[in-house]
């Protein structure tokens, strides 16, 4: 019985397969790590070893499979995993064209590096996955409504992320900037709310 595991198998299918993705899985991991990935990820209603095993069709691109990928190894245990993943999701970035992935996929990156933001680097990193967010808002909103109707759009994770990175640092017109754009473009959030604290607190530090 072959190893769906080993780097040495030819018989990976499933998702790796249908993306086209065997060469990076079978070079970037380790058997351990290939084996733990399969067993971790297990979406309702899909067959065993999904990711390695069977063969079908999907209408989702790269992009948006790498990015729930990533999402299922984000924790202290796992997260360099998630790196890996979220770097091979970067390759596709130029050629995507569905503004809504591109969407989607900037807070995955975002939350992960987040989480280890006392790195300078990381913390970089995250800043940079809200800004590249914010740069289609526009873009993806028009999207969204193109999609689902008239109706008020979502959170933006982007914008309210980097609002709170930016309160953290002490930038609070460059918040109040943010938050009023975000408002603007119309995605839904507390944004009156975080402009009036940011405005306090400006007028707080100019009393000091």
């Amino acid at each position: 019985m072959f190893n769906i595991f080993s780097k040495t198998t030819k018989e990976t299918q499933g998702y790796i397969a249908l993306y086209n993705l065997k060469e990076w899985w079978l070079h970037s991991f380790t058997d351990e790590e290939r084996k733990h990935i399969v067993e971790v990820f297990q979406p309702l209603g899909a067959p065993k070893d999904v990711l390695v095993a069977g063969e079908f069709q999907s209408d989702s691109r790269p992009l948006s499979f790498l990015s729930s990928l990533a999402g299922w190894f984000d924790n202290p245990r796992d997260r360099h995993l998630a790196h890996k993943i979220i770097a091979k999701a970067e390759d596709f970035l130029a050629s995507e064209n569905n503004i809504l992935d591109l969407h989607f996929f900037y807070p995955t990156k975002m939350k992960l590096f987040y989480k280890e933001r006392e790195n300078p680097s990381a913390l970089k990193k995250a800043t940079d996955a809200c800004l590249k967010q914010i740069e289609i808002s526009e873009k993806a909103a028009d999207a969204f409504r193109k999609e689902y109707g008239d109706n008020q759009l979502p959170a933006h994770e982007g914008y309210e992320q980097l609002c709170i990175i930016l309160e953290k640092e002490g930038k609070f017109d460059e918040a109040i900037k943010f938050a009023e754009q975000a408002k603007k473009q119309g995605w839904g959030g507390a944004w009156d709310g975080r402009v009036e604290r940011c405005k306090r607190k400006i007028e707080k530090s100019l009393k000091k």
